[in-house]
């Protein structure tokens, strides 16, 4: 059975991870295409010899720790309310409802 004060631990807990693992998801996903940057040219640098594994690893590392600054950017400048308007304004039935409810005044 679940309680009141065991789902504020719970909480207290999942939430802050969940926070961290979004940012991080959110950088990820935007900056997808640097990754296949990053791989052709850590792979190119293995194949030539100037680079080595250590230091495609460190570059590696770096790309994933940029990847989570720029999805705490991205919360931080509330560039995912942007986000949620464009994708607002191509759907349909947000287009539909924002007409319907123009000219009503609560």
């Amino acid at each position: 059975m679940i309680t009141s004060n065991s789902f504020e631990v719970s909480r207290k807990r999942g939430l802050p991870a969940a926070f961290h693992i979004t940012r991080f998801e959110i950088g990820y996903g935007k900056l997808g295409l640097v990754k296949y940057l990053t791989f052709l040219l850590a792979g190119a640098g293995l194949w030539t010899g100037l680079f080595g594994v250590v230091e495609t690893m460190i570059v590696g590392f770096v790309y994933l720790i940029f990847c989570y600054i720029f999805g705490w950017w991205w919360f931080a400048s509330k560039m995912f309310l942007w986000q949620i308007e464009v994708s607002n304004r191509n759907n349909l039935f947000v287009t539909e409802m924002r007409k319907v409810y123009k000219g009503k005044k609560s």
